[in-house]
């Protein structure tokens, strides 16, 4: 199986960012482009619950199958309808079976999100229970 990783050119200075689409089968489509931190393009950041590692979804990263977990796969199809597609995700952007590189990297997640034009927070599907809890947060 190949790898979806280059590695970076400098890890403190260099981060990835996920590009996507979905093709008219549903299919998740994914690139990864190298980007400077002092030069980075528009982006968003995502921030959620990674979920089990039981229940994956297929994306194709580079044209690899990648599993990646429910919760971000249902993430991604959300973002995608709303027009989303230049992301900063962890479980993605950082190669997570490099020791070393995800340490530089949780290193520099506080300024990753920060330079983010946008974050968005994942919390899940919408469900039965979702229109009373956000009721309750916009009385907070």
């Amino acid at each position: 199986m190949g790898t979806i990783y280059r590695p970076l050119e400098d890890p403190l200075q260099c981060t990835r960012l996920l590009t996507f689409s979905r093709t008219s089968d549903g299919k998740i489509l994914c690139s990864l482009e190298h980007v400077r931190l002092a030069n980075l393009p528009e982006y968003t950041a995502l921030s959620y619950c990674w979920g089990s590692c039981d229940d994956t979804r297929s994306v194709f990263v580079h044209g690899i199958e990648r599993q990646v977990t429910r919760n971000l796969y249902d993430a991604l199809e959300r973002l995608h309808h709303m027009q989303i597609s230049r992301l900063w995700v962890d479980a993605l952007c950082i190669n997570q079976e490099d020791n070393q590189e995800r340490g530089h990297q949780v290193q520099l997640m506080k300024l990753i999100y920060s330079r983010a034009e946008g974050v968005i927070a994942w919390i899940g599907k919408s469900s039965a229970d979702s229109s009373q809890a956000m009721a309750a947060l916009r009385r907070m």
